[in-house]
């Protein structure tokens, strides 16, 4: 059958697409003048409301993808314009135009181009729709059992508006995935490696502008910080330890300093508290930062056990007993605590220190 189309869609500067509304027994609440949409004949729902019928069963509008190349290394006229551009045309004959070399691309804007054009097919605008049936239209969302809400009159400006929003996200999902690589390949897919170096660089030099925002940072600075910090990390557990031996080694008068800074850790007073109580047993390593009993004992449950009153009399009884032994009216209260922690500790067999302080 011989068909010639109408001047308005026979056109060869651009790819046309022709999108088709069918009513299908929509009724709308109002009159609508939108001409995609257009509503006037007046009906009645079955509750006796007002409503109009489409003014046709069928309507019809067309797109006109249009693209253009320039050249910007090649300057601009004198009313700020490239002077090295192609015609606002269709996909296909703007391929001819850069195979032919007139707008002087350099190997990487080529390559660059020939990704564009092979995503134009695409993600054209008629692409935005295919498959998508009645859910590509914006009213759509407005309408239910079959009653359309009222429409504004330039509705069919927002429908394509939203159409070609579709299609310039896929063609940047497809300049991004050349990249990232695809997401999905289906059966009848098919995947090409890239043609040259150029094509290959363009993997690793690719920029994509994120939606989220982004915040820069110093890698030195970040660097820094961690080293700092792990030097301060590595000190604080070595510095007590080494301070320790050194003072035990070097030093023979600072015992009883050193033996006072080792009771006040927490685990050796958490070890005196157990043991003024007469919980634990006999106990090791109370000469080292973490004493350990001789038997295996659950202290926790063995203090819960005991009576209130009985721990508090014990421990009050242990400590007046110690400080009567130990404490003269004549001694500095420094000096009294030092003895009583000294005395303390030779009582638990934890160091054999000088009889004289």
């Amino acid at each position: 059958m011989d068909w010639e189309p109408a001047p308005a869609i026979n056109r060869t500067d651009a790819d046309i697409s022709l999108f088709f509304l069918s009513a299908n027994a929509v009724v709308y609440l109002g009159q609508v003048d939108d001409p995609f949409f257009g509503a006037h004949k007046p009906t009645e729902l079955d509750r006796g409301d007002q409503a109009y019928l489409p003014d046709r069963p069928v309507q019809m509008i067309g797109c006109a993808d249009q693209h253009q190349f320039c050249n910007p290394n090649r300057g601009r006229d004198g009313q700020g314009r490239y002077q090295r551009c192609s015609p606002l045309t269709g996909g296909y004959v703007l391929h001819d135009v850069v195979h032919s070399g007139s707008l002087g691309f350099s190997p990487a804007q080529d390559a660059v181009s020939h990704r564009f054009l092979n995503a134009f097919p695409l993600t054209q605008i008629g692409q935005s729709v295919l498959g998508r049936g009645a859910s590509a239209l914006l009213a759509s969302r407005t309408v239910s059992e079959p009653v359309q809400a009222p429409l504004p009159n330039d509705q069919w400006r927002l429908e394509v508006a939203s159409w070609f929003n579709v299609a310039l996200a896929r063609l940047q999902g497809e300049i991004v995935e050349y990249a990232t690589g695809p997401l999905s390949v289906s059966t009848e897919g098919r995947m090409f490696r890239e043609n040259g170096t150029t094509d290959k660089a363009m993997c690793t030099q690719q920029k994509v502008r994120d939606p989220t925002g982004y915040t820069n940072f110093n890698i030195f600075g970040i660097v820094i910080m961690f080293v700092v910090g792990s030097i301060i990390i590595v000190i604080s557990w070595v510095l007590e330890p080494l301070v320790g031996f050194l003072r035990q080694r070097f030093w023979k008068g600072s015992d009883y300093k050193r033996v006072q800074w080792l009771l006040n850790s927490t685990l050796q007073l958490q070890r005196i508290a157990f043991e003024t109580t007469g919980l634990g047993g006999p106990w090791l390593r109370v000469g080292k930062t973490v004493p350990i009993t001789r038997e295996k004992h659950d202290l926790g449950e063995m203090y819960e056990y005991m009576d209130a009153s009985d721990r508090h009399l014990r421990f009050i009884l242990r400590k007046a007993s110690t400080e009567d032994e130990l404490t003269s009216p004549n001694t500095p209260r420094s000096d009294n605590t030092s003895r009583t922690m000294v005395a303390a500790m030779e009582d638990s067999r934890l160091f054999r220190l000088p009889s004289k302080i």
